[in-house]
């Protein structure tokens, strides 16, 4: 009796679940080039499973962005007029458009040397909607329209970065080990987030990178040495930053902001380690918190914007001192000067202070009045409470 024998398909092999491996967490990286239209770019965010809050933070650039990304483009940098590069500035500004006119060389009759300075040869002017009013005469302005354009059009690598990268390593607990590589703690949550990156990066056309670090002493202790190296690093130049601060009449408000912002962001990548790796960091901590305060007593000590800074100090150290005091109330002192004190900031006929003097006082929290020769500064707070 033959036996017939039927082929039948391989037997699968049993697929072994891999076990959970007790690591610290991840050396991120990431390699790659971009230039997809910014809805693409948003469609990708959606579709890999990005935090909500990462996709709202994805838009197109708008045009007072592309117009100045367009000035430091690199194809920008290659546009000439007569032989020589051309300057590109903003000519005029209202709420609805911007001008920007182009500035180049003129030549001598050899058609190679400069003739005097740059002038104005050429012109555009575009609204807030990217709409262009006045397309310019030359090839120097197509190609900044072209340029501007594609920067209204289009996101890139520095792009993804600010608006992608950034925020979603921010949301992981990152902690800073070198440019463009950074480690992230072991948690369901950056499970989720990480996998959600590797599919946006795959979709636009980078790779994303993720190398396990094992949970023992020396790779704790080759982290956290590396991530305070940066860390410190920071805190150096906040710290001359603000020691810059006292040789100065007046703090821009834009450098306060980021010294602040900066030292919160170095507050709480510190605290992360300190979580991630069960390590105490408080030297560091301590520095923060002293550079904060240095910083806070610089800037609470200046005259507020729009205040003259003389009559301020001068002021200042009239109602702080206690010598001068009349009277304290629940609001404040009731401060006594005599005229003479403060001539130079009285107005011609002596019946009442100049403009910047009686800003500096206001600024104090005092309002003022001159009788005969005396000069009386009342907390501001007395009419607050009156008309309260």
């Amino acid at each position: 009796m033959t036996t017939k024998i039927i082929p039948q398909p391989p037997t699968p092999k049993a697929t072994v679940k891999p076990t959970t491996i007790n690591h610290l967490g991840y050396m991120v990286l990431w390699t790659g080039k971009t230039c997809l239209p910014y809805q693409d770019m948003i469609q990708h965010a959606v579709d890999s499973g990005l935090p909500q809050e990462i996709v709202d933070g994805i838009s197109q650039h708008t045009v007072a962005a592309s117009l100045g990304l367009a000035k430091n483009d690199p194809r920008w940098r290659k546009v000439s007029h007569n032989g020589f590069n051309v300057e590109v500035k903003e000519l005029g500004k209202n709420a609805k458009s911007t001008t920007m006119e182009f500035l180049g060389y003129e030549v001598e009759d050899d058609g190679k040397t400069k003739k005097g300075k740059r002038t104005h040869f050429d012109k555009v002017a575009i609204d807030d909607k990217g709409t262009w009013l006045h397309s310019g005469t030359t090839k120097v302005a197509q190609s900044y329209r072209e340029i501007v354009e594609d920067h209204l059009a289009n996101l890139r690598g520095q792009d993804v970065y600010e608006k992608v990268t950034a925020p979603m390593l921010k949301l992981m607990g990152r902690s800073s080990i070198a440019r463009n590589c950074y480690f992230v703690p072991s948690t369901p949550d950056n499970e989720i987030l990480i996998d959600s990156l590797d599919k946006f990066f795959s979709a636009i056309g980078y790779e994303l990178i993720c190398l396990t670090q094992a949970n023992d002493k020396r790779t704790k202790d080759g982290i956290v040495s590396r991530a305070m190296s940066g860390l410190n690093a920071t805190m150096t130049k906040i710290a001359d930053k603000v020691g810059e601060w006292k040789n100065q009449n007046r703090v821009h408000g834009r450098s306060s902001k980021k010294v602040f912002e900066e030292l919160a962001e170095i507050l709480t990548e510190t605290e992360a380690i300190e979580d991630t790796l069960q390590v105490t960091l408080q030297e560091l901590k301590d520095q923060i918190s002293q550079v904060k305060a240095e910083a806070n007593v610089i800037i609470g000590s200046q005259a507020p914007t729009g205040v003259n800074d003389l009559a301020y100090d001068d002021f200042k150290k009239l109602v702080n001192d206690s010598s001068k005091h009349l009277d304290q109330t629940v609001h404040g002192p009731i401060v006594m000067l005599k005229v003479g004190e403060i001539e130079n900031y009285l107005t011609k006929d002596g019946a009442s202070l100049r403009r910047s003097a009686t800003a500096a006082c206001k600024s104090l929290g005092f309002y003022t009045f001159i009788k005969d020769d005396l000069v009386l500064l009342r907390p501001i707070a007395e009419l607050t409470a009156m008309a309260s």
